[in-house]
């Protein structure tokens, strides 16, 4: 039998109840199968976000606002809505699925999540699709996947997969008359994805083991560096040390008169010269001591300068180039 549509119905009579009966009602599904024939089932792609599935926290997931078109079936959503997966295996991996929904039985589109099964070699859900002439209780698009590894506890863009861009899972609603298939892209989109991954891994793996094998010798060259350079730096400050301590003992001797040997015994006294005419008084000079007694003096490079008298014999020192420490040695008688 020929239907057509839409045009306006009669009253042919009244129910029992005392509704209308009308000579051309149509159920919703004669409505949806005129939208079906003419756009194609899918996301609206006006906008590149619609129901576009993204991470949130934990396993939590946001689906933004979307509309589209489930087999006729009309879906609009202006708020985002949020959907949390189960737990993940704690073996192996699984591949969950967010699909919308056209659920013939509550007579509503919805948006669900589909639970995969943990396995080596993971797959995601099947989806429910009748085969034309048979609504079936549901009718499925895929709006995307995600791998949940074993005890994963957070999930990151990463690990989603975009499926609306796959004609053979979800599309962008087209229309009918000129239907363009993206399935061959989005399979070049994936080969691409996948090679562009393997590539960005193997660089990121070959860059560390050049730096490992660059930064292993250089840590232990600058370790040894510092280590001598700590060495150096201990007996300079040993030597430090051992100066100022024999400066402060010699300084001490020499205050105590630790150098002043013996009183010698008095000679003649000669006739007292003539006092003569007074001068003016000069600076002091060196201090020239009696025989057998000498004194030190510093000068203003650093010199020690021994002083004894003229005709004695001159005091005998010996240095300690290892120590700096100087040592007198007193004489035998």
């Amino acid at each position: 039998m020929l239907r057509s549509g839409l045009f306006d119905s009669e009253i042919t009579g009244y129910d029992e109840e005392g509704m209308p009966i009308f000579d051309r009602a149509e159920s919703s599904d004669f409505f949806a199968l005129f939208f079906a024939s003419l756009i194609s089932s899918g996301v609206l792609g006006d906008t590149s976000d619609r129901f576009q599935v993204l991470a949130q926290e934990g396993l939590k997931l946001q689906i933004l606002p979307g509309i589209g078109f489930v087999r006729g079936r009309f879906a609009w959503d202006d708020e985002v809505s949020v959907i949390e997966l189960d737990p993940a295996p704690s073996t192996y991996s699984r591949i969950d699925r967010i699909v919308l929904r056209a659920n013939y039985i509550d007579r509503q589109c919805e948006i669900v999540k589909k639970t995969g099964t943990a396995d080596a070699s993971p797959v995601a859900p099947v989806l429910i699709r009748p085969e034309p002439g048979n609504s079936g209780d549901y009718y499925e698009l895929s709006l995307a996947t995600i791998k949940l590894k074993s005890n994963q506890t957070v999930i990151s863009n990463a690990d989603i997969t975009d499926t609306r861009i796959n004609s053979d899972e979800c599309g962008f609603v087209h229309s009918l008359i000129e239907r363009v298939s993206t399935e061959t892209l989005f399979a070049q989109y994936l080969a691409w994805y996948e090679d562009v991954t393997k590539q960005a891994e193997s660089d990121l793996e070959q860059w560390f083991v050049r730096f490992t094998d660059w930064f292993e010798p250089t840590k232990a060259e600058f370790e040894e560096a510092i280590r001598q350079a700590n060495d150096k730096a201990d007996l300079a400050h040993q030597a430090t040390v051992r100066l100022n301590a024999f400066i402060t003992s010699m300084e001490e001797q020499i205050a105590a008169g630790y150098f002043n040997g013996p009183q010698g015994a008095q000679g003649i006294q000669g006739p007292k010269g003539d006092k003569g005419d007074k001068g003016d008084r000069g600076d002091s000079g060196i201090t020239v001591p009696v025989s057998g007694i000498f004194t030190l003096s510093g000068d203003e490079d650093g010199n020690m300068w021994a002083y004894y008298t003229d005709g004695g014999t001159p005091p005998s020192f010996e240095c300690d180039t290892e120590t700096g420490d100087i040592y007198f040695n007193t004489p035998e008688n």
